[in-house]
């Protein structure tokens, strides 16, 4: 019986790689990132308008527009060589405004291997297309004597461009990183020693322009878990006929990170909006893996069609989040199992910590083991007046509940005001599931006392969060997603776990000293 539960699904996901073409692209991972961008305007009547860059699709960071909250705004897109500049426009409002624009990015790293023979551009012989890029500017001032200086100071006497490339580089690298406000020109920078990015990334551009060395700045943000409020710039050499990126500030030499998400082109705003306005923006970042398929769908008109079995399901609107999430929960209940029967672990329920490790998923392990335990204490402590006062079972469950229900809002409430992003989805947390919890913790509080319930607790604790990790991984997520045939694995693993008749780990441990007697007198009967 087991060895067909192991080997009819390896050759049904073996037939299916081969006929439909369901390679590792399937189950590797790539993380994603979604961001949302939030803008509010205190709109003063008459026409009021903001304007920002939005990010392009393309093969490095294919991008996926997930919801648009305009308001009473217009949305207008052009396109340029600068970028896709987006621009909102009202006419007749007044009062708060919001506007809320929301993608998801797949994007990639790249790394460019420089040739160390390749030899200095010579002047005058950049195309005219890239003439531009060599021009000084009121924040690039190539033609100035200061840069010219520092040029022929640090430019070493070779025809060999890499040398030069490094030798610009780790001097704009050496700049002290500082937090400034408003805009610093590269002479500036250079003189105070630091600057923000777009100082170190200016002074980079001037000096790569002084050497005839086709150069830009490119500006967009660092993607990171989180709200942010400010954007980043680093800045562009052409060099061996692409446009390779430099980022002086955080030391990357021909390479662009793959948190890296580009929004526009040129010494740019990245935000414009309507004079005496007030406005304010933030970008709230929240990271996941996917399969590469899902950033592949990104880049197609009929992205259905790359989620194979799962096709009629994302086309009616469900979401791949909470398939994932249903597909993943025999991967926790067979981990509590395993530490129940093998490991000797005593839980509260026998399916509990693989629900709530499910929940934690959302959450994620730390602030959802927090809430957990927060709401089961608190509730619990409400079930030793009900008791005494002889509510029956059931009543005693449905209030308890009541006190649940409370509890997640006013938690999920209290996370929104305080910024707790991943707190704030404890609410997705089942009700019945923590009751249940709740009730049983109040039942050993009082029938065994506080070690054993506290112990217990700590067992619990330690099973939901290996179920959690085990759930968490990104290729057992994407695995089961592309291949549902290994949940007929499980099955014959929890087949071997029902038949486990050795002695569990906690057992050997607590009877060591027989088990030790034993063997001794095995070895030795007088």
């Amino acid at each position: 019986m087991q060895g067909l539960l192991v080997g009819v699904p390896l050759l049904l996901i073996g037939s299916r790689m081969v006929v439909n073409d369901t390679g590792v692209d399937a189950i590797t991972p790539q993380k994603s990132y979604e961001v949302t961008l939030q803008m509010d305007l205190e709109a003063m009547g008459g026409t009021t308008h903001a304007g920002t860059y939005l990010p392009r699709s393309t093969e490095r960071q294919p991008v996926e527009v997930r919801r648009h909250r305009p308001g009473p705004f217009e949305l207008e897109i052009a396109n340029d060589s600068r970028g896709r500049q987006a621009e909102w426009t009202a006419a007749d409002v007044s009062g708060p405004q919001r506007i809320t624009y929301a993608f998801r990015v797949w994007p990639r790293s790249v790394s460019y291997q420089l040739d160390d023979a390749q030899r200095r551009p010579s002047p005058g012989a950049v195309a005219p297309e890239r003439q531009q890029y060599l021009r000084a500017t009121d924040t690039v001032p190539v033609d100035a004597p200061y840069i010219e200086t520092l040029h022929d100071r640090l430019v070493p006497t070779t025809d060999r461009l890499l040398p030069v490339v490094r030798a610009l580089f780790e001097h704009a690298a050496s700049l002290e990183s500082a937090d400034f406000s408003g805009s610093v020109d590269a002479i500036t920078a250079d003189r105070l020693g630091r600057a923000s990015c777009n100082g170190v990334s200016r002074l980079l551009v001037a000096l790569a322009r002084t050497a005839d060395i086709p150069s830009r700045l490119v500006g967009g943000l660092i993607l990171e878990d989180g709200t942010k409020t400010t954007s980043h710039q680093w800045a562009e050499l052409y060099i061996g006929g692409h446009w390779v990126p430099f980022d002086a500030l955080n030391g990357h030499f021909a390479t662009l990170p793959a948190h890296y998400l580009e929004l526009y082109r040129g010494d740019e705003f990245l935000f414009r909006h309507t004079p005496d306005v007030g406005f304010d923006y933030q970008f709230d970042i929240e990271s996941r893996w996917t399969s590469r398929q899902e950033a592949a769908a990104a880049r197609t008109s009929t992205p259905a069609e790359t989620y194979g079995l799962w096709a009629p399901l994302v086309e009616a609107g469900l979401s791949l989040d909470l398939l994932r999430i249903l597909l993943l929960l025999p991967f926790g209940a067979s981990i509590v199992v395993f530490f129940r029967n093998v490991v000797g672990l005593e839980t509260y329920g026998t399916f509990l910590p693989a629900l709530i490790a499910s929940a934690c998923l959302a959450t994620g392990l730390e602030w959802g083991l927090l809430a957990f335990l927060t709401v089961t204490l608190t509730v619990a402590a409400l079930h030793v007046p009900l008791e005494r006062a002889g509510v029956l079972h059931t009543p005693r469950f449905a209030i308890l509940m009541v006190f649940v229900v409370i509890q997640l809002l006013l938690l999920t409430a209290l996370s929104v005001q305080a910024g707790w992003v991943n707190l704030s989805y404890f609410i997705l947390f089942p009700v019945v599931i923590l009751t249940s919890t709740a009730e049983r913790f109040a039942s050993h509080l009082m029938e065994d006392g506080p070690i054993k319930a506290a112990k217990v607790t700590l067992m619990t604790g330690v099973v939901i969060a290996c179920s959690y990790a085990v759930m968490n991984l990104p290729v057992v997520g994407l695995t089961v997603l592309a291949f549902p045939e290994v949940l007929f694995l499980l099955v014959a693993f929890n087949l071997w776990l029902g038949r486990w008749v050795g002695i569990r780990l906690t057992e050997y441990a607590r009877f060591r000293w027989l088990i030790d007697r034993q063997t001794t007198y095995a070895a030795d009967p007088r």
